[in-house]
């Protein structure tokens, strides 16, 4: 499988390009992109272009981004046997592909905790945060990498992951495996998939 990324300079983003990569997807979710700023709106569209780079180095040469649909939450298809996952945090963008798979990446920055978080945790793991704030990072982005492959529910089905070490969860009664990607201190990255793979990594860029 592929695991693409950007470390994005958005200081200097250039209009006409997030224009032309606006447009390449399909209306519905211009409109919404179309509400957010300006750097939001880069590095989600970043996203969707490592996805079409993705694709090609798959060999699915008739994938377009125009032809993208999204489920009531927001979660991207393709009628391809290519499962993809998209995230990006802080200047970092990722894309994991798994041909005849499925796969979710999750991407965070580290910064101050956030929102309480004894709903997500369990009482092991948050006493591992308590000893080390930043094994939450760790942590949630496994959960989240896991909830990405496995559904399309975000956050509301967080606390159903069962981690099981640093390599496997539980999730709806499948086991899914967990890869850590080094990508940019910082940053932690794990990449969630239905069977036992190999990561090719790769920087990709933006044009």
């Amino acid at each position: 499988m592929f695991v693409l990324y950007n470390s994005l300079q958005t200081e200097n983003i250039d209009p006409a390009q997030l224009a032309r990569w606006r447009d390449s997807l399909p209306l519905t979710k211009q409109a919404q992109l179309e509400r957010l700023g300006q750097e939001d709106q880069y590095r989600s569209l970043a996203g969707y272009q490592l996805l079409n780079t993705g694709m090609t180095l798959l060999g699915q040469t008739g994938f377009r981004l125009s032809r993208l649909e999204f489920t009531p939450r927001g979660k991207p298809r393709y009628p391809v046997p290519v499962g993809f996952s998209l995230s990006h945090a802080g200047d970092l963008v990722t894309c994991a592909l798994l041909p005849d798979g499925e796969t979710g990446i999750d991407t965070e920055q580290y910064h101050a905790l956030p929102r309480p978080l004894s709903q997500y945790l369990t009482e092991t793991e948050l006493r591992s945060v308590r000893r080390d704030p930043r094994a939450f990072f760790d942590i949630w982005t496994r959960k989240e990498a896991v909830v990405k492959a496995g559904s399309d529910e975000g956050l509301a089905a967080l606390s159903e992951v069962v981690l099981q070490g640093p390599n496997r969860a539980r999730f709806r009664s499948r086991t899914w495996y967990l890869n850590t990607v080094a990508i940019l201190p910082g940053y932690a990255t794990h990449v969630a998939t239905d069977r036992s793979v190999e990561i090719n990594l790769m920087q990709v860029p933006l044009t």
